[in-house]
């Protein structure tokens, strides 16, 4: 982490995946409970 801390836009990619990674997440658990709801 301290590598990429010295390089912000390094650190920068890194938190980008990390919220499409949470947005993904997010929205696959939308999509089952919408599912569990119709069953």
């Amino acid at each position: 982490m301290r590598t990429l801390g010295e390089d912000s836009k390094g650190l920068d990619d890194l938190l980008d995946v990390l919220e499409s990674m949470i947005a993904d997440q997010q929205r696959c658990k939308d999509e089952n409970c919408k599912q569990k709801m119709k069953s």
